[in-house]
This record gives structure tokens, sequence and C-alpha cells, in this order.
């Protein structure tokens, strides 16, 4: 008996369980760091972030906003990879190249499922902002707990970890409203905040775990302003 699933669907589902098992390979960095008594912040907060942040990826994955979907995979592994080879000597993880690769094939998959359906499908907002919330209090829980769990920074840059995941909630709400001067405004906001962040910690201090945490708020605030750009919402 002929299956009634189309190829798309069974690429779409191994994308997800690929998806997956990325998410599992970042999270048990935070593990490892946690079973070996690293301080919280970044060496298991970071991967925790990170791995909620490829799990929200589902949602336009699977809502066929496959270039959303890839800048959300590119944006993670540029700067995680480029951190990860900078400090690799000093890093608390490694193989983080498993990691990396499972990644690309993320890429490839997605740009396979955008070849034969030839163009990307907008849902409604509600899910991008599903999607941005979940990492968004992942990352201001994280930077809670690491008050009190510890942490390698000093308490200004500890101050601005806060500040960002608490403003990182502005662009779920500029996500949801869609209104192009609030989410120009939110992204500039939380884009000067992590720059600053970056330059507080020289960029790549301790290691690719800070990386695990700064990306996904680089990724979930860059959402509002790229559905306004490419679907054309007006405020």
């Amino acid at each position: 008996m002929e299956s009634e699933w189309p190829l798309r669907d069974y690429i779409l589902m191994i994308a997800v369980v690929v998806l997956l098992l990325t998410s599992l390979g970042v999270l048990n960095f935070a593990f490892i760091n946690y079973s070996t008594h690293y301080e919280w912040m970044p060496y298991v907060a970071g991967p925790i972030v990170g791995a909620v942040y490829l799990i929200s990826l589902i949602i336009p994955l699977v809502s066929r906003s496959y270039t959303l979907y890839m800048l959300g995979i590119l944006v993670f592994m540029i700067p995680t990879l480029l951190a990860y080879v900078i400090t690799y000597d000093d890093s608390s993880i490694y193989g983080y190249e498993d990691v990396a690769f499972l990644l690309v094939l993320d890429l490839l998959f997605a740009m396979l499922l955008h070849r034969m359906e030839g163009t990307d499908s907008f849902t409604s907002s509600v899910t991008y902002s599903i999607s941005i919330s979940l990492v968004a209090l992942t990352s201001l829980i994280a930077v809670t707990i690491s008050f009190r769990n510890g942490t390698v920074y000093q308490l200004d840059t500890q101050s601005l970890l806060l500040l960002s995941s608490i403003a990182s909630f502005l662009s779920v709400i500029s996500t949801f409203t869609l209104k192009k001067s609030f989410a120009l405004t939110s992204l500039l906001i939380n884009y000067l905040l992590i720059l600053i962040i970056a330059v507080s910690i020289n960029f790549v201090y301790p290691d690719v775990t800070i990386w695990m945490f700064l990306a996904p708020l680089l990724g979930i605030n860059a959402i509002p302003a790229y559905l306004i750009y490419v679907y054309g919402v007006e405020s």
C-alpha cells in the first residue's frame, strides 16, 4: 500500500529529529559542566538557553518559514563556532564539531524543503511570539539563577545580562503586534545591549558557552524586523 505521506513530510520529519538531536547535544554540555562544578553563568546557563533556542526553531520550521529558520540557525552557528575555535585550548566543552555538523544538516534540509516548495509561508504572528517567549523567559530565569548559583562575571556585566534578557521581551511584543517603529526600536536597543556585553567580556570570555547564551538573543530579536521587512507589515 502506497504511503499517503508526500516526500516533503518525510524530509520535514527527519529535519525535526535532527534539530532535536542538535538541541540535546547542546544541552549535554550543560549537564557535563554542571556535574563538573563549573560556574552557572555561562558554563551551564549558556548551553541551556542555546538548547531551548534550537528547540524553538521547530516553530518556523513546521510553519514553513524556511528562510527564517535558516537565518535562526546561522545566527546561532556562526558566533558559537567562531568562539569555540578561538577559545578551543581553554574551552570547557569539547566535541562542538559534532553539533556544528548537525547544524549544517539542519541548513541543508531547510534548503531542500525551500527548493521543493518554492516559497515561504507566513502563519499567525502569535506562533512566532510563542517561540520568542520561550527563549526570552529561559534566558531571564537562567540569569536570575546565576545570581545565586555563581557567575564568572562582575556585577556590572551580570546586570547587563539581566537587562538584556528583560529587554528581549520587547521583541515578543513587537512580534505579536508587528509594529514597524516598535520592532526597529526594540532591535536597536537589544543589539546595543548585546554589543556592550560583548565588549565587556572581550567578546569571547570565558569560552563558547557565553555565545550559546547571547546568540539566541541575537536571533529572537531579529524575528520581528525580518517579518516586517519580508511581508511588508506596516505600523
